[in-house]
């Protein structure tokens, strides 16, 4: 088995089966269910925090001040808040998003993590920065997360060998297959990743899909 890319992945490598899961899981996203507010009682502020937070990091083409910066890591992560707030340059977060968010802009993926993760910013590790990637252009880029991660080897679209969740080199690969799977199923990417990660949080992929 091997990790699809843009020249051998199509729909029709999806089974029934597989095409069913993921089809179930989009439309109970779709739907609300109500263990989806249970769990994630803000889903609606955060499609509005994403939606401000996306138009003015474009607009400026960068994060402009920690209060922002701090919003992204509280959604993402609310326990490296404390050690977040130990950035208080503004100059330096600038400088550093500025250039991360044009290179992720040119699909320079790496090194745009790399450079976000450096240890430069307090609290930004791989997966903080594909976060900040996302509320710069939701449209273009997700964020890395084991359940979704789980979901596509599931599905087959990813190998649990190949691919992984953590490193800046893993996410060209872990970001093509959800542009994939959003295509195909004709949503956008933050619905498909929602819908990726309930799929993940079914008993039948926790009980028979284990991490590697």
């Amino acid at each position: 088995m091997k990790c699809w890319t843009k020249s051998n992945l199509s729909t029709e490598e999806l089974t029934e089966e597989n095409r069913k899961l993921l089809k179930e899981a989009l439309l109970w996203y779709r739907n609300h269910d109500e263990s989806w507010a249970k769990i994630h009682s803000d889903y609606e502020k955060e499609d509005i925090k994403l939606e401000r937070l996306s138009r003015v990091f474009q607009q400026d083409g960068q994060i402009s001040n920690v209060k922002d910066f701090l919003d992204v890591v509280r959604w993402k992560s609310p326990r490296s808040l404390g050690y977040a707030k130990k950035n208080r340059n503004h100059e330096k977060l600038r400088q550093i998003t500025r250039k991360a968010f044009d290179l992720a802009s040119k699909e320079k993926l790496v090194e745009a993590l790399k450079l976000l993760s450096s240890g430069e910013l307090k609290g930004v590790g791989v997966r903080m920065a594909t976060a900040m990637l996302m509320f710069y252009n939701p449209t273009k880029f997700t964020v890395l997360d084991v359940n979704v991660y789980r979901s596509l080897v599931h599905l087959k679209v990813l190998d649990s060998f190949d691919c992984w969740f953590e490193n800046s080199e893993d996410y060209p690969i872990y970001l093509e297959s959800c542009r994939r799977v959003s295509i195909w199923f004709r949503h956008n990417l933050r619905d498909t990743d929602r819908a990726l990660w309930r799929l993940a949080n079914d008993s039948l992929i926790l009980t028979t899909q284990p991490l590697p």
